[in-house]
């Protein structure tokens, strides 16, 4: 759900820029409305103490349950949002606030997600039940895609910017409705239950973590940026630069991006069980070294043009991805012990998506404009990639349990 919406963003950039941000300047237009974009990952800091809090305080169930419903309203808001031409310089500061709003609300849901379905996990499922929390945060973005597709394919550009971009924001409202329903019939995590009986609830869990596990959420917090950069050139700055710069249209641009995101949905849970096999470290050092190594290749490949080139450069980057996502919640659950759990893991991941995500096409673009070459963001993706390596081998130092197992599982019990 959260995901479907946040890639109506990124595949109607183009529009929304005309629309709320209008200018002579097509790339102005574009860096404030990714700037509108950066600016709901200001806020997921933020929604990650509030939803770690919960989740540790309340239980997981309440925390996805207060999530999911905070993220239907603002997006449905969006699609009614009157643009700039009816209501002047209020129409960019109300989309600025709705997406501050998903922000907060988003910042609950992967990490929540991942800590409920991990902590149900039977022993040696957990690389591949983490996969499909993943796959299901991709598989939202393929839905986002395919409806993005099927309303450019049945309206022309003239109706897209006059009404039809709308309808996809519009019905997320009754897929929200659906979300919420299927969480209320949810129990809670049996770990988090076991909390409760032995009292071993903690009133405030940010304080506790922050004080006792500090490097570990800076570690977690480094380590997630590469996810952070590469899914955001996916699904933001790569259907923008096939729109602005290889003159796609929006129906081709999304076509494209659609391929990259099936290819990302199929190879995620596939990894998974390799990474009940081999270990998620492994897994993860692996996709790492590939961005390491690999994303000039891919920034080639997306300035040479062509319909077969930009395929070429989202299927290569969803596989090197694919390894990453597979194998990241393993990892960055196992570092908290359960009664603290939500609020370390949703406050080191928040971070990271706050300072590398949302930020991640603005700098694509500006890294472009600054070095007067269109494969700089390339150098962008190099050091996420280095950066999470050196937080694995540091995060590997700090816990040892991995020898032992692909990934610690007596820290899903009642600590390490």
């Amino acid at each position: 759900m959260e995901w479907y919406d946040f890639a109506l963003y990124g595949y109607f950039a183009t529009v929304i820029a005309k629309l709320f941000f209008p200018s002579q300047d097509q790339v102005f237009s574009l860096l404030m409305t990714f700037g509108a974009f950066a600016s709901g990952f200001i806020a997921r800091p933020l929604g990650g103490i509030i939803f770690g809090h919960i989740g540790d305080r309340y239980g997981r169930r309440v925390s996805l349950l207060i999530s999911i419903s905070l993220i239907v309203l603002p997006t449905a808001l969006i699609g009614l949002l009157p643009t700039y031409e009816s209501i002047g310089i209020a129409a960019p500061i109300l989309l600025t606030v709705f997406r501050l709003l998903q922000g907060i609300a988003v910042s609950g849901e992967l990490t929540g997600s991942g800590i409920f379905l991990l902590e149900c996990a039977a022993e040696g499922r957990k690389g591949f039940y983490g996969s499909l929390v993943m796959c299901s945060t991709y598989l939202g973005l393929l839905i986002g895609a395919a409806v993005s597709v099927l309303v450019s394919l049945f309206y022309n550009d003239t109706e897209l910017l006059g009404f039809a971009w709308r309808i996809p924001f519009i019905i997320s409202f009754f897929f929200g409705l659906c979300a919420i329903f299927l969480r209320m019939k949810c129990q809670e995590s049996p770990i988090f239950e076991a909390i409760r009986l032995q009292n071993k609830i903690i009133k405030r869990p940010v304080v506790s973590v922050c004080k006792q596990y500090a490097p570990s959420i800076f570690l977690i917090s480094v380590l997630s940026g590469v996810l952070a950069v590469a899914i955001y050139l996916l699904i933001g700055y790569f259907p923008a630069y096939f729109i602005a710069n290889l003159h796609m249209t929006l129906n081709q641009s999304m076509v494209v991006s659609f391929v990259g995101l099936f290819t990302l949905t199929l190879c995620v849970p596939l990894v998974g069980r390799l990474v009940d096999r081999v270990g998620a470290y492994k897994v993860f050092a692996v996709g790492a070294g590939c961005f390491l190594v690999g994303s000039y290749v891919i920034f080639d490949l997306l300035v040479r043009g062509g319909s077969i080139s930009a395929m070429a450069c989202v299927t290569l980057t969803a596989i090197f991805l694919s390894m990453i996502a597979a194998s990241i919640l393993p990892i960055i659950t196992a570092a908290f012990p359960a009664n603290v759990r939500c609020s370390g893991v949703s406050v080191g991941y928040n971070i990271s998506m706050s300072l590398f995500g949302g930020t991640t096409p603005l700098i694509a673009m500006m890294s472009c404009q600054y070095f007067g070459v269109e494969t700089a963001p390339a150098g962008y993706l190099i050091l996420s990639a280095f950066l999470s390596l050196l937080a694995l081998y540091f995060l590997n130092k700090n816990n040892n349990s991995h020898k032992t197992a692909p990934f610690h599982l007596e820290s899903f019990e009642m600590g390490r």
